[in-house]
């Protein structure tokens, strides 16, 4: 019993003292034919540290199974590849290695590797799982020379590389599923020396592209959905099942369609229920293999006249350009919209815009720019709703904030503007006006903010009276409605358009002049004159024309035309000029010179 216990007490420290060191990492062996048939076989440092590195040794046979023969000794660290001459290119060769270092034990085998082509793996199906389309396939995890899986094109392009040969999936997180059918791309095998193992491209790989329609008006959900390809010549699929979640339950198959069938009509639900709709691909033969279409998720919705229909405003762009926004019940599923053009006065239809172009800005707003709005006249714009089904609706109309420029003397302009944008029934609150003002086409400034509850403002505009006389004005309503409860947050405002007035010229002629005086030149005063043509003439009283001019800022001051001063009596002057409204005037009169 003492001897058995010490043979025991022996091998266990031997165990533990003869253990085996590390061997190289064998990363390819790649056959070579240029110059005759030959094995590359590279590898790496282990990096073992039990003692001094003494050499690595490189076996081989034409037999998996061996036996195998020392083929070289590589006494340099640094050596990481050996080239093997002299082979017979009709037989397989498989290698292995070992290592020696200055210490007790054994080196462990590296991994046996051989010089057959890389294979590629078995792409098995493209699914589209998450919105993302992911490819699954066999992975050649017995193959050792396997570093990583690569996605390539059709042209040989890397697309993406996952490392690992056990690895068995790919997601491509770069394609919208969104955007239509995904066209597959090649799965292939590839070493860390760069060999490649590719599948040849036989059959395409393309998931199944779902489209779904929902019907607002006969109470069912129509979809149909392309075949799934690359399952064989053919597109073999065994069959096709649709599967819905409701309400955010568990997922459900609802049917299963024959392989021929690739369309389906969905009516086991309500309006209003939160549906998500895919469509999955079965393999012919393969029970565990499928592969699922891109999903829809979305709430039902049935077709129905809105809730509420309202112009909100008509603005102008210009005086040529109206915008117009309205509202529609975000519940509501618009074919067309049509906009009438009203007289406000007693409500007669102008003119009819059918099925605008409009905007969509979303949560129930639409816009739509009339590109040959009236400006000559106040109009109100109604809006008409027709959806799928053909249900039809008419919405409260806005009328356009018109005003009227009209000058009411010498130095005032009157601004007129509506009392009412909306009808009785819409109760709506004037938040502010903002009058603005233009000099000759300049830039606008805003001049006034006149009380809401008046419609009408005056304008003095004397101190102006030396410009060309052309005035320009534009109003701004900013309103909210009191009432509506979808819009009871929002401000709207409309713009005028532009009304211009062109100022009457008046002209003013003196009774007398004093040389050397306060007035020391006869000259008009002339207001709102834009300087297309004047004339002055000074004659004397036996009707000699003495002085004249076209310049009406420049006067006479008793000079005569001899170069002498006048005498102190009266004289007569003609004066002729065109006015701001193109009509020629003549004034005559006479005027007396005081020395």
């Amino acid at each position: 019993m003492k001897n058995i216990g010490i043979t025991l007490i022996c091998l266990f420290a031997l165990s533990e003292f003869y253990a085996q060191y590390k061997a190289p990492i064998l990363t390819c062996v790649t056959r070579k034919i240029t110059g005759g048939a030959s094995n590359e076989i590279t590898w790496k440092d282990p990096n073992e540290t039990c003692g001094t590195f003494q050499d690595f040794k490189i076996f081989h046979s034409t037999n998996k199974a061996g036996p195998f023969t020392l083929l070289n000794t590589v006494t340099n660290i640094a050596t990481t590849s050996y080239i093997h001459t002299g082979i017979n290119a009709t037989n397989t060769y498989y290698y292995y290695m070992t290592s020696s270092y200055s210490c007790p034990g054994s080196s462990a085998f590296s991994d046996t590797m051989t010089d057959t082509l890389m294979p590629y793996p078995r792409l098995l199906t493209i699914s589209i799982e998450n919105n993302f389309p992911v490819y699954k396939w066999l992975p050649e995890s017995s193959h050792k020379k396997i570093w990583a899986y690569v996605l390539i094109n059709f042209g040989s392009a890397y697309i993406d590389t996952v490392i690992g040969r056990d690895k068995a999936e790919y997601i491509d997180s770069s394609f919208d599923v969104s955007t239509g059918v995904y066209t597959g791309n090649l799965v292939g095998s590839v070493s860390e020396c760069g060999e490649k193992g590719l599948a040849p491209p036989i059959f395409r790989h393309r998931p199944v592209f779902l489209s779904l329609v929902s019907s607002p008006c006969e109470d069912e959900i129509e979809m149909s959905w392309t075949k799934y390809q690359g399952w064989g010549p053919n597109d073999e699929v065994k069959e096709y099942e649709v599967y819905v979640k409701k309400n955010g339950n568990p997922e459900e198959k609802v049917a299963t369609n024959d392989s021929s069938i690739c369309t389906f009509r969905y009516k086991d639900f309500l309006y209003g229920d939160t549906l998500c709709i895919r469509v999955k691909a079965i393999h012919p033969s393969l029970s565990d293999v499928s592969s699922f279409s891109n999903q829809f998720c979305f709430v039902s919705t049935k077709s129905q006249v809105p809730d509420l229909l309202q112009a909100l405003s008509a603005s102008y762009i210009d005086n040529f350009k109206t915008n117009l926004r309205w509202y529609c019940s975000p519940d509501a599923i618009p074919k067309s919209f049509d906009l009438l053009v009203v007289d406000p006065r007693n409500g007669t239809t102008l003119k009819t815009l059918d099925k605008v172009k409009f905007s969509k800005e979303g949560k129930g707003y639409y816009s739509f720019l009339d590109s040959f709005g009236e400006s000559a006249r106040p109009v109100a714009y109604r809006v008409r709703y027709e959806d799928l089904c053909n249900n039809k609706s008419e919405g409260g109309q806005v009328t356009t904030n018109f005003m009227t420029l009209t000058q009411i003397g010498l130095y005032k302009n009157e601004i007129k503007w509506p009392k009412a944008y909306f009808q009785d029934s819409i109760l709506y609150s004037r938040l502010n006006y903002e009058l603005y003002f233009s000099i000759n086409g300049g830039g606008f400034i805003k001049i006034a903010e006149p009380d809401i509850n008046v419609t009408r403002y005056e304008h003095n505009i004397e101190e102006h009276y030396q410009t060309e006389g052309r005035f320009c004005y534009k109003l701004l309503v900013n309103y909210k409605f009191d009432t509506l409860n979808p819009l009871l947050d929002s401000i709207f405002f409309m713009s005028s358009p532009t009304q211009c007035v062109n100022m009457r010229t008046v002209l003013w002629m003196p009774n007398a002049f004093k040389v050397n005086g306060i007035t020391p030149t006869f000259k008009p005063k002339i207001y709102f004159f834009n300087a297309t043509y004047f004339n002055m003439k000074i004659f004397n009283r036996w009707g000699r024309q003495i002085f004249e001019t076209l310049d009406p800022n420049l006067g006479w001051n008793g000079i005569q035309d001899n170069g002498q001063m006048a005498p102190e009596e009266s004289y007569i002057y003609l004066v002729s000029y065109t006015g701001n409204d193109g009509v020629k005037v003549e004034k005559t009169g006479t005027f007396t010179l005081i020395k």
